[in-house]
């Protein structure tokens, strides 16, 4: 054996596969073995070697291998001779090692190989490879060097790797790229040189890669690109150049006449001359969002075939989309517009506009006519539409449309009227708008409606609108101030899916609230008031997907007894976890580890809840404050909410509405009073024993 092993080792250089084949084979009496470090499959010649213990590549693996993958290991040099004999060795993955080097002539006689990769090696550097590492791969077609740090691409590193065909090397600290240092790379069609911090792209850097037809370079810090860079890349169809430090774009894309997508989010980039895009008469999506963009000139009109352009996140004051009849989605929010943009008449095939966050100061009748095919259209936070109805005829002519944005308008009340005109729409988006309104005929129109979202508005119950709306499967009730979800809140709403009341004020569920919602894949009442629950409160409701009722301020006495006899059952266990806050005793203790017998409360007597409302004002003076007593009687504490003539249910927790004030110990102070606030009132208590409510009528003079 050891003259075998020596007269190996006299013959290192490149020899015949049935010279060592057979040479092993006398030595051994076998072809195949396996490292017990290593797996083995044997059927399809492949070895996966894992372990912190591996310090060098395991000897005797197997001479038919054609794929081997070692990685989690504590390897730090690949030496020359560690895959000899391996001459049938297809893919090599050296990933998620601890490699700084690799000797020259590491990879010599594996010239059937086509995978080499050595993601994530965190030091490994070209500093400490050799130049020629390539080679003796001729036959090299995907290299995969993500996530190391490679530093430079020199000249001479791929210059014998005529095969390759794809290059992923982001993420790995590379500075700076020689000239020509992709010159040979005749066939590579994909190089992902992103998120590195390259400086600058010299025009010889890619001379001679005439194949390339995905370039990706986000993520880098390019200051400049040289005018010409990429004229040897006639066939190049995919570019990325996002993320990066360009102020000029001048010259950059002459002779990509087959260009589809170019991506310059993210820069910043002020003006586009005219001409700066006269070869990309292919491009078909184009985004330069998030840069200084202030004018366009005319150079937009170059790109005839465009079906996608986002120029969102600029400082445009005056847009023109003439010449660009094949759009159909345009992104134009957060800039600087002043009207609508112009040339719209073009648009026959737009599906998605959005134009939103624009100081737009007028709007003409029907500025949206032309838009036949429109789908989406978002004008939230628009200057023309603060504070103000939409006009009746905003939004005609879209008889396609199926979802509107209309965001931050300041929109009271619902504007009924504009929104009867597109009574199709089956999604409407109206956040943040300072809503209060609940009247049953607000959306009466929009029956179609599927997804209806209502976030941070000033309601403080469910609307009674939703009762018009048979369709509609997800609703966003979100950071409103709810105070109370009472009995047969979405009677009418048997297609619900979806509700998240998440991050209100919620202090009450009555027991039948959810009634008729019996297939919901999502309910989120996280982040309320809640201290506790009803019995059989969900025993009626399937969740396929998620229950949340965390962060709320649960106390777990008696009055969440029968809702934790719920969480025993088959059908709620594991459904939702409960976390005490209160009494100290149990405070961040699992509701489901109290036992039912020790959830009790500080009660003599237990009693539902009565009202006295004796001692409040009958009749004040216009514009003077106004006192409602509401004292209650009752073991455990009930919860106490206020009913005013305007529609609204408050709370001690409810500050949305600074001209009311419902005090500690329940007392309603109206702190200037108006002819609006004159009507009836009423006062609710209620806890887990039942409620009462009493009424009193104030008069204003």
């Amino acid at each position: 054996m050891f003259l075998c092993v020596l007269f190996l080792q006299l013959r290192m250089g490149y020899l015949a596969i049935l010279y060592y084949t057979a040479v092993l084979i006398a030595c051994t009496g076998k072809i195949s073995a396996c490292p017990a470090e290593c797996y083995c499959d044997e059927p399809n010649r492949r070895v996966s070697c894992t372990g912190d213990n591996i310090t060098e590549i395991p000897k005797h693996i197997p001479i038919d291998t054609r794929s081997l993958d070692i990685r989690l290991t504590s390897i730090t040099t690949i030496k020359r001779g560690d895959f000899l004999f391996l001459l049938n060795l297809r893919d090599l993955s050296l990933e998620n090692n601890k490699i700084t080097s690799i000797e020259e002539g590491a990879f010599e006689g594996l010239e059937k190989m086509t995978l080499l990769s050595v993601n994530n090696n965190r030091n490994l550097s070209l500093s400490r490879i050799s130049p020629n590492i390539f080679r003796h791969l001729p036959n090299l077609t995907y290299f995969y060097g993500q996530n190391n740090s490679l530093d430079i691409i020199s000249s001479d590193l791929f210059k014998k790797s005529n095969h390759v065909l794809q290059i992923l090397m982001d993420h790995s600290g590379i500075a700076n790229l020689e000239p020509r240092c992709f010159a040979n790379l005749t066939r590579l069609s994909m190089l992902d040189l992103s998120n590195n911090n390259i400086k600058s792209i010299g025009k010889d850097v890619f001379l001679g890669s005439s194949k390339l037809q995905s370039l990706f370079l986000g993520s880098n810090n390019l200051v400049h690109i040289d005018q010409g860079a990429f004229h040897t890349q006639g066939l190049l169809q995919f570019l990325t150049l996002d993320h990066n430090l360009l102020e000029s774009i001048d010259g950059v894309f002459e002779g990509l006449g087959l260009m589809v997508s170019l991506t310059l989010s993210n820069n910043a980039i002020r003006v586009i001359k005219n001409g700066t895009f006269k070869d990309l008469r292919s491009l078909h999506t184009f985004d330069i969002s998030s840069n200084n963009l202030e004018e366009t000139q005319s150079a937009l009109q170059d790109l005839g075939d465009l079906a996608q352009i986002n120029l969102s996140h600029n400082r445009l004051t005056k847009l023109s989309l003439k010449g660009m009849p094949y759009l159909s989605d345009v992104w134009v929010n957060n800039n600087r517009l002043t009207e609508v943009p112009s040339d719209m008449n073009d648009l026959k095939q737009v599906y998605t506009m959005d134009i939103s966050s624009n100081p737009i100061q007028t709007l003409a009748p029907s500025p949206f006519k032309d838009l036949r095919s429109l789908l989406k259209l978002d004008i939230s936070n628009i200057t023309a539409l603060k504070n103000r109805d939409l006009d009746e005829y905003l939004l005609a002519g879209l008889d396609n449309l199926i979802e509107l944005w209309l965001e931050r308008n300041d929109l009271a009340p619902i504007p009924k009227t504009a929104l009867c005109t597109v009574s199709q729409i089956q999604i409407l988006n109206l956040n943040q708008n300072g809503l209060n309104s609940t009247h049953k005929d607000d959306l009466a129109c929009l029956r179609k409606l599927t997804k209806l979202q209502l976030a941070k508005n000033l309601l403080t119950k469910i609307p009674e609108y939703l009762e018009s709306l048979p369709n509609l499967a997800r609703l966003d009730l979100s950071e409103n101030p709810i105070v109370r979800l009472p009995y047969h809140s979405f009677t009418n709403l048997s297609s619900l899916t979806n509700v998240d009341l998440s991050n209100s004020k919620i202090e009450l569920i009555d027991g039948q609230a959810l009634y008729n919602l019996n297939y919901m894949e999502t309910f989120n009442i996280a982040g309320n008031k809640l201290t506790w629950l009803p019995s059989g409160i969900f025993n009626a409701t399937t969740f396929s997907e998620e229950l949340d009722i965390g962060r709320n301020q649960w106390n777990c006495d008696c009055q969440m007894q029968g809702f934790a006899k719920d969480l025993h059952s088959a059908k709620l266990k594991g459904l939702a976890n409960i976390t005490c806050s209160a009494p100290d005793r149990y405070k961040g203790h699992n509701l489901l580890d109290i036992p039912l017998t020790n959830l009790t409360c500080d009660c003599d007597h237990p009693r539902a809840p009565s009202v006295d409302m004796s001692g409040s004002d009958n009749q004040t003076r216009y514009m003077q404050p106004s006192t409602l007593k509401c004292s209650v009687q009752s073991c455990p504490d009930a919860k106490v909410f206020w009913s005013i003539p305007m529609g609204m249910i408050l709370s001690h927790d409810v500050i949305e509405f600074p001209g009311y004030d419902v005090e500690a110990d329940g007392t309603l102070v109206i702190k200037s009073t108006y002819l609006e606030d004159a009507g009836n009132y009423s006062c609710t208590a209620v806890n887990y024993l039942g409620k009462d409510t009493k009424f009193h009528m104030l008069k204003v003079v």
